[in-house]
Parts: C-alpha cells; sequence; structure tokens
C-alpha cells in the first residue's frame, strides 16, 4: 500500500476513535433520546468514512452494502438530531404563539 492510502486510514480510523470517545463520554450526562441520537449520528458517520476509503472495493465489498445503508441514513438523523435540538433545546419564551407571531412580523 502506498504511504498516502495509509496515512488516510490513519486518520480516518482516529476520527472512528474520536467519535466513539465522544459517546462514551458523554453517555452518562445524556437523556436515553440523546443517547439513541448520538449513536446514530456516530455509526452514520462511521459508515461514511468507511465506505469512502481509498481502498480496492474488492477488500469491502461484503459489507459496501452495510456502509452505503448507514450514510443513506445520515440525512434521517441529522434532520432527527436538529429536530431534537430545536425543539428541546430552543428557549420555551420562543416556543409560544406570541412570540411567533412577533418573530414572523419581523421577518
Amino acid at each position: 500500500m502506498a504511504l498516502v492510502t495509509l496515512v488516510d486510514l490513519l486518520f480516518r480510523f482516529s476520527a472512528l476513535g474520536l467519535l466513539i470517545a465522544l459517546v462514551l463520554f458523554n453517555w452518562p450526562r445524556l437523556s436515553r433520546l440523546e443517547r439513541l441520537l448520538s449513536v446514530s449520528l456516530a455509526t452514520s458517520l462511521a459508515f461514511f468514512l468507511l465506505l469512502t476509503q481509498p481502498l480496492p472495493e474488492w477488500r469491502f465489498n461484503p459489507l459496501r452494502n452495510l456502509f452505503l445503508a448507514g450514510t443513506e441514513l445520515l440525512p434521517l438523523v441529522l434532520c432527527a438530531c436538529a429536530w431534537y435540538l430545536i425543539k428541546q433545546r430552543v428557549p420555551h419564551w420562543l416556543t409560544l404563539h406570541w412570540a411567533a407571531g412577533y418573530w414572523g412580523v419581523l421577518l
């Protein structure tokens, strides 16, 4: 294997390790839904990193469909994370009807 390919694989697997560490270090502080979202986001990103690696296709051909399916779920997971953050983390006064009307008038 070329040195560039090895360095690329090193960075990819380092990113996977950081994703796993990020999920595990925050695990006790997260609620059940947040845990599900963080694991699904980390898994989708890991599948994307493994799908786009610069290895010949025959080396991971049996797992390619699994990686592709996980990558296709990434936009759905990102939408779910954004919905959760907007729904749960936005201050309550921004979700009131009068506040929505006020912001609608300004926009």
